[in-house]
């Protein structure tokens, strides 16, 4: 009996110290990758401005062939919606919203996540031109845990930087080969 109390006692104090600690740890993070693609920025630009071509390399959106998509308004612009609805985990359900693109330079979005878990965070596409035929492109996404589940953030950031890099390289493999 002494040990089963010890051992509840124990268990106890581990979740009390993880609580405590994720209560400290930062909420968010910024997670980025960069490349450049032997492309001019306004190729570029025009092709990831178009949210309806991250079908084309982004690997979740091809995870669920079955995927429910709807869109609003004139992809490219401010105010276009993307939404998806998924019965696969992994891809879920949620939207990415255009909210604000400086042409040649900037796309900004907001991606909400419904299911599997809700988020509302901001992803950023950031161009520069090198020279007239090659562009540095970095993605930039800026991922948000509400405490107890921010002591997850670092696996989850891993995560979406591999996701990341892995659209960016794919994206540069479909805009040189064009």
């Amino acid at each position: 009996m002494a040990i089963l109390k010890y051992t509840a006692m124990g268990i106890a104090m581990l979740i009390v110290i993880i609580l405590i600690y994720a209560f400290f740890r930062a909420k968010s993070t910024l997670v980025e990758v960069e490349l450049t693609i032997n492309k001019p920025v306004q190729d570029v630009y025009s092709f990831l401005s178009k949210l309806k071509n991250q079908d084309l390399y982004n690997k979740i959106r091809t995870l669920d062939t079955q995927m429910t998509k709807e869109f609003k308004g004139t992809d490219g612009e401010v105010g276009f919606i993307y939404s998806w609805a998924s019965s696969v985990k992994e891809v879920g359900v949620g939207e990415q919203e255009i909210i604000r693109l400086v042409p040649f330079k900037r796309i900004e979005t907001q991606i909400r996540f419904k299911k599997p878990f809700a988020s509302n965070d901001p992803f950023t596409i950031i161009l520069e031109p090198v020279d007239t035929t090659l562009t540095k492109v970095k993605f930039s996404y800026l991922l948000s845990m509400s405490y107890p589940t921010n002591i997850m953030l670092s696996v989850f950031s891993d995560r979406v930087y591999k996701r990341m890099q892995n659209n960016l390289l794919a994206a540069k493999s479909l805009l040189e080969n064009q």
